[in-house]
């Protein structure tokens, strides 16, 4: 089975990806559910580009590079 969820802890804050069956979610909390914050979107506006700087900045481009792969194979 792919990969579905992604996260990365840096000062402080971490960065979370799942790509779910009809929507991804991107977000960031600093270790509490008080302090968290997300977004969601389509696979299509995901691929198209919707979150692609906040991941690019925060998690890098590897995990969007793996994050598309992800989506390319989803159903």
């Amino acid at each position: 089975m792919a990969r579905t969820s992604w996260e990365r802890t840096r000062e402080g804050v971490t960065y979370y990806v799942s790509v779910e069956p009809t929507q991804v979610v991107v977000g960031e909390h600093r270790g509490s559910g008080h302090t968290d914050n997300a977004g969601t979107c389509s696979h299509a506006e995901f691929v198209a580009g919707r979150w692609h700087d906040h991941i690019r900045t925060n998690m890098g481009a590897r995990t969007l590079s793996e994050i598309l792969a992800a989506l390319a194979s989803a159903p």
